[in-house]
């Protein structure tokens, strides 16, 4: 599943990282170059200092007076080398450079060259080499100094810096994951509102959101509010029509009953033609009523729906005198179940149960292993068998010509299940010795539908 809190966590570490990679890659680069311009400009001093020890003695050679100079210079392999060569050739190097030699090039009178190159010590040297005139003679005059103590420094500071990076890292991370959840949190109350929505405790979601979502919330009240009234209208018109056509159909009966001129035949069926319309009505009116899964209506309850169904039954099946025993979750079921399809389902179980009982009647209600929640309904009555069970499901069929109905119960019970996604099942009920019907709706798909 995509989270935008993830998506959000990534994006912003990506570019943390990618930000302090460039800020690592400037401050690297610009430190380093300020150290080289600074060592430059050093040598450059340097360099005119040598320029200034330089004295020619009465026998017209060329000596340099160490007095104004560095004493680094002095130092066997200080790091700091200097050497000055003459118009002719000739070469004078500093003591630090001891037996070895420092390489050098051609620079042109008034200029300077700079470059980098191995050292006595095999270390790097940054070196700078500037052309001047004195004493009317041409002096190259060529200055090094060691990098090594400046890498030094520069890995210290790339140390001291990928480690503030992480700390920094880690900080921006916790800081954002926690505005994150604190931002996420606003749509709180929207969860809580669809929970809701599903027990039929609420019909609309709260719009008290952030503005990014509120189109959102609003578009989702505007579909609810649309599907409930296109039920309503629906179920209030196929019950208008049905009204409308129950009083001609009641005509046309009662004709066929007083008509005596009329031949039996044609009046039989004329009766049986009445009765189909008449059972066709009434199938097609329960399965209006059957919302589904998807629908924003009131949802089914079994701590308060049941016990006031098991009270009607008991009225009207007050002369059998039967025992209920309801046994359901304390706490409920949450679930997307419409209440109307439960009572209808329930009622049409029940009511059978009811018919066919002789003394017991047990309802039960509860969430099976994988997410189920399963209704079961047994009574003591004289059950059924295998090809019983496989009649009784098919519309219109009935067991008992005697008892009352048109058959059609079982029929809506298996139209409810498969709207669910549930399973039917019939056997022999071993509490009460009669039939047991168990349904399994799985509550994924409801919550889904």
């Amino acid at each position: 599943m995509k989270s935008i809190e993830h998506t959000l966590r990534n994006g912003l570490l990506i570019s943390l990282l990618t930000m302090c990679a460039i800020l690592w890659w400037f401050s690297s680069t610009v430190i380093k170059d300020l150290a080289e311009e600074f060592i430059y400009s050093r040598l450059t001093h340097d360099s005119e200092g040598i320029l200034s020890a330089i004295q020619i003695d009465i026998n017209g050679d060329t000596t340099i007076t160490n007095a104004s100079i560095n004493s680094e210079y002095d130092r066997v392999f200080s790091g700091h080398y200097y050497l000055v060569t003459q118009g002719d050739g000739e070469r004078i190097y500093s003591r630090s450079v001891w037996d070895t030699n420092l390489a050098s090039k051609p620079v042109p009178l008034g200029s300077v060259e700079k470059w980098k190159a191995l050292g006595p010590a095999g270390q790097e040297l940054l070196i700078q080499a500037t052309s001047y005139k004195k004493h009317q003679r041409e002096y190259t005059i060529l200055v090094a100094e060691d990098l090594t103590p400046i890498k030094a420094s520069l890995a210290r500071f790339h140390l001291a810096f990928a480690i503030m990076m992480v700390i920094t890292l880690v900080l921006l991370s916790y800081i954002q994951h926690r505005q994150l959840r604190r931002s996420f949190s606003t749509l709180k109350p929207v969860f809580e509102d669809i929970k809701q929505l599903e027990r039929g405790e609420k019909e609309q979601l709260t719009e008290d959101v952030p503005a990014e979502v509120q189109p959102l919330v609003r578009e989702v009240n505007h579909l609810i509010s649309k599907s409930n009234q296109r039920l309503k209208r629906s179920r209030n018109a196929l019950g208008n029509l049905a009204h409308a056509l129950k009083t001609p159909l009641n005509i046309i009966m009662s004709l066929a009953e007083k008509s005596e001129h009329l031949p039996q035949e044609f009046r039989d069926d004329l009766k049986t033609s009445s009765t189909d319309i008449r059972v066709i009505i009434e199938r097609e009116l329960k399965r209006a009523r059957l919302a589904g899964s998807g629908s924003a209506s009131h949802r089914f309850d079994p701590n308060e729906d049941l016990t006031g169904l098991v009270e009607v039954l008991k009225r009207i099946y007050e002369g059998k005198h039967l025992e209920f025993t309801l046994e359901y979750p304390s706490q409920g079921i949450v679930a997307r179940l419409d209440r109307d399809d439960m009572m209808e389902l329930l009622g049409n179980l029940l009511d059978n149960a009811c018919k066919w009982a002789r003394k017991a009647v047990g309802v039960e209600v509860r969430e099976a292993e994988g997410d189920y929640i399963e209704f079961v309904v047994e009574d003591d009555g004289p059950g059924l068998d295998s090809v019983e069970q496989s009649r009784v499901l098919k519309r219109g069929t009935r067991l008992d010509e005697n008892k009352e109905g048109h058959g059609l119960g079982m029929s809506i019970i298996s139209e409810i299940v498969d709207i669910y996604s549930g399973v039917f099942h019939m056997s022999k009920s071993a509490r009460f010795g009669g039939l047991s019907t168990q349904i399994r709706i799985p509550l994924a798909d409801v919550a889904s539908g």
